[in-house]
């Protein structure tokens, strides 16, 4: 590898530089942007989980404090509304299950409150409180499996960036048929 560049000269040596420069700096800030975005995305839908889990929460007091477990599962069943919800669980203060929603049978609610957390899934808690007395738990667990085609998918299009650096969308030496001239 050295000895090609060794031999060129002074003013392609100067390009081949910048050009390596440039290209680690735009690399690293690909990089960082890419890291701040997916932690941005990771926390805002932390923070949307916990609130659907303390929506939840509020909705399910008196299916706790009746006795109701039916009417837990109903209330819990209608994240069934959002996809990227597959379980939520309604959990007693001495952690016992109370009222499950899985989208699946194998999303069935753990025996005990979770806080399962990993590259596919967050999980929000929400304490179930009626007169300042916490009677319950609720989880919520959403599924980040989707959001890697919709990243892909919300990039600009080949021809979108050609059209803003001025560039063709194909080599001026070869037409779009293929074939090369003359």
């Amino acid at each position: 590898m050295k000895r090609w560049f060794a031999h060129l000269p002074i003013h392609r040596k100067l390009v081949v530089t910048a050009l390596a420069v440039t290209t680690a700096a735009l690399a690293l800030a690909t990089l960082g942007l890419v890291i701040i975005d997916v932690w941005r995305y990771r926390s805002s839908i932390l923070d949307d989980t916990i609130a659907l889990a303390a929506v939840i929460a509020e909705n399910t007091a008196g299916a706790v404090l009746f006795n109701d477990p039916d009417q837990g599962r109903e209330t819990l069943a209608s994240v069934r509304v959002r996809p990227s919800v597959p379980r939520a669980c309604l959990y007693l203060p001495d952690e016992r299950l109370f009222a499950g929603f899985g989208r699946t049978a194998n999303l069935q609610c753990a025996g005990s409150v979770s806080a399962e957390s990993s590259w596919f899934v967050i999980g929000g808690r929400a304490a179930v409180t009626r007169n300042q007395r916490v009677i319950g738990t609720v989880y919520v667990e959403r599924d980040l499996a989707g959001i890697w085609p919709r990243g892909v998918a919300q990039l600009p299009p080949r021809s979108t960036i050609c059209e803003h650096m001025n560039l063709p969308l194909y080599s001026p030496t070869v037409p779009a048929s293929g074939v090369k001239p003359g």
